[in-house]
């Protein structure tokens, strides 16, 4: 509302005093409903209920297309079944909040990650579009939100650890400097907020050495996070789908490969990155643990579930059996 109605005054909407609000927060998405206001001539609901929809829709599209790319067509329908069939998902697409988009760029820059298993050093090939949008992907992570950052810190580090293992030192800098390109314009505006708009975040505000250990070595707050996380999971029946599906591929004697391919390691490693910072914030955090978990934890869940249920095809399907040594995408689907 401040960036559509303030004029030349937008920025107070960033300031410290805007009681209730998230001032040091990346400003894409309320940008691109003040953009859709000055479209329409007007405020209305309309502008971020048909923005909600997309990025939900994107979501699921997004997680389809890298496991039908990576795992075959069972694998891409199956993935947007168990995203359509979870509540929890369903629901936060439906809050207008920046989460789902969040699991949209973060899946599709997965697939871009994925494209160096496909397009080795010296194959035929380098997936250059690939490594440019997924690096675009992630850095609109960055300008969503500030999870976003950690999400970019992440998968910088396995796309870096990933390429090298595919191609060397060399290997790895080409394929950097193609995300580097990519992420380049939402980085460079994040960069500026943060340094000339943005007040300080509250929690990186708050930290000092005493605090910080007393919550690293406090059993309760350790528990706590594990209770409530673990309720939230099996509330909104997150697990059901994909066990679900898991019983009957063992059932039906699934040949499992016994071996992660690697774009299904380099996503567990990525998720594991991910939950391990999350949960580092939730122990430092300065606001009370049980509020800020009540108020957090669903959405930090959407956030990764889609990467989630993309790994767990990934895994299921036993993609290094099928797919491998190099070959592109298009010659396996």
């Amino acid at each position: 509302i401040f960036l559509y109605e303030s004029g030349k005054h937008w920025r107070d909407g960033f300031s410290e005093l805007h009681a209730g609000g998230l001032p040091d927060y990346p400003p894409l998405l309320p940008c691109a409903v003040a953009r859709l206001w000055t479209w329409q001539g007007g405020r209305n609901t309309l502008a971020p209920i048909a923005l909600s929809l997309l990025f939900t829709a994107a979501a699921m599209s997004a997680t389809s297309a890298v496991a039908g790319i990576i795992c075959g067509r069972t694998a891409a329908a199956l993935s947007a079944i168990t995203l359509a069939a979870s509540a929890l998902f369903l629901a936060e697409g439906a809050a207008q909040q920046a989460d789902v988009p969040i699991a949209f760029f973060l899946v599709l820059s997965f697939g871009g990650v994925a494209m160096i298993f496909y397009y080795p050093h010296g194959a035929p090939g380098s997936g250059a579009g690939w490594h440019l949008a997924g690096g675009m992907s992630i850095g609109w992570a960055a300008w969503t939100k500030n999870e976003g950052i950690m999400l970019l810190v992440a998968l910088f580090a396995v796309l870096g650890f990933s390429a090298w293992r595919a191609g060397g030192w060399r290997f790895c800098l080409r394929i950097a400097g193609m995300w580097l390109a990519g992420a380049l314009l939402p980085v460079a505006a994040l960069g500026h907020f943060k340094y000339a708009v943005a007040p300080a975040n509250e929690i990186a505000q708050s930290l000092n050495i005493n605090t910080l250990f007393m919550h690293l070595f406090d059993l309760n707050r350790h528990l706590c996070i594990w209770r409530v996380f673990l309720e939230r999971i099996f509330h909104h029946g997150q697990i059901a789908p994909l066990a679900s599906i898991a019983l009957v591929a063992i059932i039906m004697r699934h040949r499992w490969s016994g071996a992660l391919a690697p774009p299904a390691r380099w996503v567990l490693m990525a998720f594991v990155i991910i939950a391990a910072a999350y949960y580092g914030v939730y122990l430092i955090t300065p606001y009370d643990l049980a509020w800020h978990l009540r108020t957090s934890v669903e959405r930090l869940l959407a956030q990764l579930w889609p990467l989630a249920t993309l790994w767990f095809y990934m895994a299921l399907a036993g993609c290094a059996a099928s797919l491998g040594n190099g070959q592109s995408p298009k010659s396996v689907a």
